[in-house]
């Protein structure tokens, strides 16, 4: 474990007790993931810190942690999104794949279904997908996104040829935290 590393688990140490109360363990792990630029650390160490503070964690404090995450990422996020299906009449699922049609429809003025699931995802017959560059990288810590484009049967391949157009997105970080 590299001196970096090492510190970084002292600090969740110190943050991180059986003490520490439930509802503060979020904050506390907050404070210590704000002092480490993620994005710099090695996918072999980033496994090194996470199996780290996930053993510092009683059953408890990760009970606790699992509704913060729910709230967070997925109540929040759901309610967010409600705002722009409005405009985009895009699903309000959590996906960056919903995500790339709400970006869609905001650059072709096409709007959506208004649902989510099979069918066009657009409402002239298009077709939209995605490349998430963001956090994708592979176990060698190259940037790993792909267009999916899975064709189980011939007929579901012959429907790309029928699509009115097919845009495809990609959500990536050009510059340093710097979201094009």
């Amino acid at each position: 474990m590299n001196e970096r590393i090492k510190k970084y688990c002292e600090l969740l140490s110190s943050l991180i007790t059986p003490n520490t109360k439930p509802e503060d363990v979020n904050e506390q792990l907050t404070a210590a993931t704000n002092t480490i630029e993620i994005d710099t650390v090695d996918i072999s160490d980033r496994v090194i810190i996470s199996n780290y503070a996930l053993k510092l964690l009683s059953k408890e404090q990760r009970m606790q942690l699992a509704k913060s995450l729910i709230e967070e990422q997925v109540i929040k996020q759901r309610n967010l999104l409600a705002h722009w299906s409005t405009i985009t009449a895009q699903s309000s699922m959590i996906d960056t794949g919903y995500i790339a049609q709400h970006l869609v429809s905001l650059q072709t003025q096409i709007a959506g279904q208004g649902m989510r699931g099979k069918g066009d995802d657009l409402c002239d017959g298009s077709e939209v997908k995605s490349a998430n560059f963001l956090d994708s990288l592979d176990k060698n810590g190259a940037t790993a996104p792909r267009w999916n484009f899975m064709a189980n049967t011939v007929d579901v391949m012959e429907r790309f040829l029928n699509y009115t157009a097919i845009y495809l997105l990609s959500i990536s970080f050009m510059q340093k935290n710097t979201l094009i």
